[in-house]
């Protein structure tokens, strides 16, 4: 922390001169909503601390993105190629049918 010096020049301050300034902080000041909410922000961030250690521990090199890969490759080529519609025509069509038309009516228009 720097102070002003009256004849324009700069002097050291005290490590200690702002400490005495800053009071713990009352916890029974904060309501219920407060300490709800410190809570899962507390559990949030051990959450966030745990999988950032845990990923620094275990840090892949290259062989892992390579493998990654490989496997989305297989993946693509074992999965049954009926699993998913293909996307040849539109899911909804605009017909113009009224909301009275009946189902037979509808599968008739559309065959």
């Amino acid at each position: 922390m720097w102070r002003c010096g009256l004849g324009g020049g700069f002097a050291d301050a005290d490590a200690d001169d702002g400490a005495r300034f800053l009071q713990p902080e009352d916890e029974s000041k904060h309501g219920r909503f407060y300490h709800i909410t410190e809570r899962m922000f507390q559990s949030m961030l051990n959450a966030y601390e745990t999988g950032l250690k845990w990923v620094l521990r275990h840090q892949f090199s290259p062989d892992g993105a390579v493998a990654t890969l490989v496997a989305t490759i297989w993946l693509y080529i074992i999965v049954p190629k009926g699993l998913l519609p293909h996307r040849t025509r539109p899911d909804h069509r605009r017909d113009g049918c009224g909301a009275n038309i009946s189902f037979k009516s509808m599968v008739e228009r559309h065959t």
